[in-house]
């Protein structure tokens, strides 16, 4: 069984550049968005908003796979690091429910942060920690991560109503503030996770 454990590096180093990528990508259409309300009359401005809103498109469906293959991965990694313990695998989601519970309406604003939280006591190198205290970056990831959506669906719909185009601007760059933070805190989340399978990988192997 553990020869078969593998910790997830390269799904966590596409996921993070993904995410790193989108979320640039968003910064700049925000900028647009900014810089032709200034100059409304810029039509030049205009049409440079349709490349980075194409893009961002592209990056957030590659964030979400890629994400979302890393997390099954870290999931069978975890799961095959603790065996048959029923304790264990009654708190860690299945492979199949580590990527489906994202999908489920309204769940989905709980369980894939409770999943990560399991995966982070679960994966603990030393077995005497488990079940440890899981790191306050995980819940500011999820927060700042719904917040983000939150925002962001207000702000559509207030933008299809309201024709100041400079409140809308900054509306969509306080939503940008959100998802940088959201970011910054989901690449720890990939990083420090994905060295605590590694380093309990290491230990069982």
């Amino acid at each position: 069984m553990s020869a078969q454990i593998q910790a997830p590096r390269a799904a966590a180093m596409a996921a993070g550049i993904a995410i790193i990528l989108h979320t640039a990508d968003g910064v700049v259409l925000s900028l647009l968005m900014f810089l032709s309300a200034l100059a409304p009359d810029n039509e030049a401005l205009l049409v440079l908003q349709a490349l980075p809103a194409i893009g961002l498109i592209l990056t957030l469906v590659l964030a979400w796979v890629t994400f979302l293959v890393w997390f099954n991965r870290t999931t069978v990694a975890v799961r095959a690091l603790v065996g048959d313990q029923d304790e264990a695998l009654t708190d860690l989601p299945t492979p199949g429910g580590s990527v489906g519970w994202w999908f489920v309406p309204f769940i989905n604003l709980i369980r894939p942060r409770d999943m990560t939280r399991a995966l982070w006591r679960w994966s603990a190198p030393d077995p005497r920690d488990r079940p440890d205290a899981e790191p306050s970056f995980i819940n500011a990831w999820w927060g700042f991560w719904i917040g983000s959506n939150l925002v962001s669906n207000f702000t559509t719909r207030i933008s299809l109503k309201m024709d100041d185009q400079m409140v809308v601007a900054i509306m969509d760059g306080f939503v940008q503030i959100l998802t940088v933070a959201a970011a910054v805190f989901a690449i720890r989340v990939l990083r420090q996770l994905t060295e605590r399978v590694e380093q309990a990988a290491a230990q069982a192997n």
